[in-house]
């Protein structure tokens, strides 16, 4: 089941279960996990698709592992709102990936957390090679370290 409301999203999960979030890309997908209490992210990995193949059984090894129910990812809509061709290639992963694992799945806006975690490097004075190195990962937990204070304060 895809959610766009948080409350809605909140009402499906379960206690002392962790939350997958992904950054969907072209080239890389980056992950990152929730503690049980739904109160921090932390980077998990980046996945190369062009190192090796994506798999749904990859997915089903870190949720049966890691104890998660519940996943969030990242929607990259355009700034005026409206869903494009990056959306598109997110729908596709979600179809061929997450809705035959029967979690949950959240939708996160995010439209300005390239902006954010560029700005979080810059402030870590990172070189554009190390950014590189932790680009993805750092995207997945922004995005979820969003919905985990979103599912905090409702």
């Amino acid at each position: 089941m895809i959610n766009f409301d948080v409350n809605q999203f909140k009402d499906l999960l379960k206690n002392d279960y962790r939350l997958i979030g992904f950054d969907i890309g072209k080239v890389r997908i980056g992950c990152a996990l929730s503690d049980p209490q739904k109160f921090l992210a932390t980077g998990l990995t980046v996945f190369n698709l062009k190192k090796r193949k994506f798999s749904i059984n990859y997915i089903k090894e870190i949720i049966e592992k890691e104890k998660i129910y519940g996943i969030v990812v990242g929607y990259p809509l355009q700034m005026d709102g409206n869903a494009g061709e990056a959306c598109e290639m997110v729908d596709k992963f979600i179809k061929k990936y997450l809705l035959v694992l029967e979690q949950p799945i959240f939708l996160q806006d995010e439209r300005l957390s390239t902006a954010a975690v560029g700005r979080y490097f810059k402030e870590m004075q990172l070189t554009r090679k190390q950014q590189s190195e932790i680009n993805d990962k750092a995207s997945a937990t922004y995005i979820l370290q969003t919905v985990l204070d979103k599912l905090q304060y409702i």
